[in-house]
């Protein structure tokens, strides 16, 4: 998927627009409601007695997360780990866990708000614990600097609390189906194409990466 050009920002902010319009007309609720997105909780592994319990935290948007967050629990459980995957609504706590991995989509060039107040709510832990962060993401998929720059930008705002040591970033996909009224016509103004671009080796490999650095087997 192409950069953000100045036209296409411009057309985003045109879009905005038309949002505005549409809650001006009392049509708010049917441009910007969400459709239901299943967010499963499953544990992975737990044959080894003395294996290490993590737990892998995401929040999606539209599902793209959901499935890149079971493949990194299955990847660590297959190393040995005792994996949680859990949607972040449903932590209450991180007691137990001797490694976190979070990840998050992305809107408006940032990760998912969910994402960054969890981070910041449970720093004091995630900063005792080895911490890893992933983002699913559609745009600065190439090795330029420009795109490089554009993905540390994603979850700045969360770095502020937690400096995480790896940090993984996995393009996503993209379904009409599962937007908003508004994002689905936002993603036809910019002639978004449907798309699953989730490379499952890369994520499975990203996941086996952590054990050495972030998970103790």
């Amino acid at each position: 998927m192409p950069k953000l050009t100045r036209r296409d920002f411009l057309k985003l902010v045109g879009a905005g627009i038309g949002g505005i319009v549409l809650a001006c007309s009392g049509l708010t609720f049917v441009a910007t409601r969400e459709p239901d997105i299943a967010m499963p909780q499953n544990t992975f592994g737990g044959n080894t007695k003395m294996a290490s319990k993590v737990l892998v935290a995401y929040v999606t948007k539209s599902g793209s997360t959901v499935q890149v967050a079971e493949t990194i629990g299955k990847s660590l459980a297959d190393k040995g780990a005792i994996v949680d995957v859990r949607p972040i609504k449903a932590i209450t706590n991180l007691d137990g866990y001797q490694a976190v991995v979070v990840g998050s989509g992305v809107r408006i060039g940032k990760w998912l708000p969910e994402a960054v107040e969890f981070v910041k709510k449970n720093q004091a832990k995630l900063n005792q614990v080895p911490t890893a962060f992933f983002t699913v993401h559609l745009l600065n998929l190439d090795e330029s600097e420009a795109s490089k720059q554009g993905r540390q930008l994603y979850a700045a705002d969360a770095r502020q609390s937690v400096n995480p040591r790896i940090e993984g970033f996995f393009a996503g996909k993209m379904e009409y189906a599962k937007l908003s009224w508004l994002e689905r016509w936002m993603a036809q103004t910019m002639k978004a194409q449907e798309q699953d671009l989730r490379d499952w080796n890369k994520i499975g490999a990203w996941a086996q990466s952590l054990v050495p650095s972030v998970v103790q087997v």
